[in-house]
């Protein structure tokens, strides 16, 4: 148990669980062994959740303890969202897909949010105030989620709108003067000429030059 535990940087403990009490771990011996209390829930695949278990193990903390059979592993709750840690106005965390047991959690959460994901790998909706990412895990039974609050999404908006604003208008001035700058040579005579011959819209006439004297033709003009 010591060596697993000490391999990932993730898990607080592992241990071996009998009648709900865990009698030995990575930490050491438990005696008569640790109430783990009541389990919250059980995923489809058969693994028990507890989400706040007090082990007494480390000032007063509580773990989130996931059993499969007779072994348990712990880790912190906050370990699994540990991003985003300097938007406190976004709503983030991890609840179970079959239970809809939050297992952790940062900022605000609406319970409905679990009905509007259910079933479906992935999921964006808006519920009025908030806008809402899910998507579930494809190995287990957990789903993740994110909320962005609208208040947060307009004052992003307005940021991006003053920055891009301002080069929007300097390139249509600059695409602006370019058409019509291109406008005017294709207008141009020579542009005009060059684009007849190219559709052929030219046709040769013979015209008779006439001497008045003698009413002869003494040349022709093409």
């Amino acid at each position: 148990f010591g060596e697993i535990a000490m391999e990932s940087s993730y898990l607080q403990m592992v241990g071996l669980v009998a009648n709900g009490r865990l009698m030995c771990s990575s930490l050491g011996l438990h005696g008569d062994g640790i109430e783990l209390g009541p389990v919250d829930y059980v995923s489809t695949r058969g693994t028990q959740f507890r989400v706040s278990a007090d082990l007494g193990l480390e000032s007063g903390r509580r773990l989130l303890v996931m059993q499969k059979g007779t072994i348990a592993a712990a880790i912190l709750p906050d370990q699994l969202i540990d991003t985003f840690v300097d938007r406190k106005e976004i709503a983030l965390g991890v609840y179970g897909a079959s239970g809809e047991r939050r297992l952790a959690s940062r900022g605000f959460f609406d319970p409905r949010w679990f009905g509007r994901s259910r079933g479906t790998p992935g999921k964006v909706f808006f519920d009025g105030s908030y806008l809402v990412s899910t998507k579930r895990s494809a190995n287990f039974d957990t789903v993740a989620y994110v909320g962005i609050p609208v208040a947060n999404l307009r004052e992003r908006l307005y940021a991006f709108m003053r920055v891009l604003v301002p080069i929007a208008l300097v390139l249509a001035a600059g695409i602006s003067f370019g058409i019509i700058r291109l406008a005017r040579q294709r207008a141009s005579l020579p542009a005009e000429l060059r684009a007849a011959l190219k559709r052929r819209e030219f046709e040769l006439h013979y015209q008779p030059i006439v001497e008045l004297q003698t009413r002869r033709i003494v040349g022709i003009e093409a």
